[in-house]
Formats: structure tokens, sequence, C-alpha cells
């Protein structure tokens, strides 16, 4: 029996310096550009080409009115798009500086910053009618129990909305090895509690969209689980 309670207890070790060497992967990958390229990258006029944020953002449906979570907001590019079609935004970020920058830009636009740790969404329970996170849940650690929290934060039937890169290269993102596949998101998800996973590979040409909701009837999703 001793024996069994080291092993698990190693096997729990190693799991989660795996999940820090890959976020640590991510996020050295990233900041090997200064806050100023960040910048440029993010607000790219091209961008609008390969992210289509149009086609994103009508996963969402109405949301005038709507208390929704931006998790990895970055400089605000989808932010000021969500404040514009009338949802109140949660601008959430690891890093001040880009909290920053949208406060700064913001002007009338309805969008509060919060800066939150990596491991964790911060936000109080049952506050939000969803969740939306672009580029960033590669870059998230213990990534079923942060959006357990996620989960507990979102009110009944609220939403959330994911877009991250295919795993396969493709010409923006960052490299093959730091990507995580959509089955992989979907997974994870529905052990965090989410229902009605549905992944969308064909709408976006280097990403795919994965739509989940809070709900109390029993868990139906693309897996089938």
């Amino acid at each position: 029996m001793k024996r069994k309670i080291i092993g698990i207890a190693l096997l729990i070790s190693s799991m989660a310096c795996v999940d820090t060497e890959k976020h640590s992967h991510a996020n050295d990958h990233m900041h090997k550009s200064s806050f100023e390229e960040l910048v440029k990258q993010f607000e790219n006029k091209d961008r609008i080409l390969w992210q289509k944020p149009l086609i994103v953002l009508d996963k969402l449906g109405d949301i005038k009115g709507e208390k929704i979570a931006d998790i990895g907001a970055g400089t605000g590019y989808f932010s000021f798009r969500l404040a514009d079609m009338g949802a109140k935004v949660l601008a959430l970020d690891v890093d001040q500086k880009f909290l920053d920058y949208i406060d700064q830009h913001k002007k009338e636009h309805t969008i509060s910053t919060k800066k939150i740790p990596y491991d964790n969404p911060s936000i109080e329970y049952n506050s939000l009618d969803a969740v939306f996170t672009v580029n960033t849940y590669h870059h998230l650690e213990s990534r079923s129990l942060y959006f357990r929290e996620v989960f507990h934060a979102l009110k009944e039937d609220g939403k959330l909305l994911i877009v991250d890169f295919k795993k396969e290269k493709t010409p923006h993102g960052p490299p093959s090895d730091i990507r995580i596949s959509g089955q992989t998101v979907m997974q994870e998800l529905h052990k965090a509690g989410f229902s009605k996973i549905i992944i969308d590979l064909s709408s976006l040409p280097e990403q795919y969209i994965i739509t989940a909701k809070k709900t109390k009837s029993p868990k139906t999703n693309a897996l089938g689980l």
C-alpha cells in the first residue's frame, strides 16, 4: 500500500512538472518579443484576415447587456469588440502592461480590467453570462482545475468560447509542441463540468473554435461523453 501511495504521489508530481514546463515554454516563447513588439503583433491590421473576429464573435449570439470576461485579453483586440456589441467586459490578463494599455485606450467603452495569476481566473462565482478566451488556452496551468473555476464563475446556462491554434503548423501562432489539440481541450472542459461542447474546425483557417455551456442538464457533447 505504501508503495502505491508513493507511486501515485510521484505520478502527480511528474504531471505537474510537465504542465509547468509547457506553461513556461509557452510564455518563454511569447516573451522573446518585447511588449512593444507584442502590441504590434496583436494589433496588426492583417490579423483580421486569419483571426476573423466577426465569425468568432457571432458564435456568442446577442450579448447586449451581458457581463463577459475576456481571459488573456492582451491589447483588448476582442475586449473592445465585445464592448462595441453592448457587453460589459471584464478584461483579465497576467501582465499589467496589457491592462494599462487597455485602460489607456478604452475611452467610453464599458471595460474594466483586472490582473490575474496564471493558475486561477480569480472571478466571483455566478457573476458572468459568458467567458471568452482567444490564443490563451495553451498558456494556462492546471487547465481542468482552472476551467472548473471558470465553470463556477458562470451563471446557469452561461457560455464559454475558446479559440486557439490547431495542432499542426500554421503561418501564425506558437510552435507546434506548445499547442493543444481541440480534442484535448474538449476533454478537459468535460472534466471541468461543461456540457454541450462543440468544436468548429472549418470557420478559421488556422484555429478551432470551441463553445460550451454551464447547465444542469445531463452532459452531452460532441465527444459523446
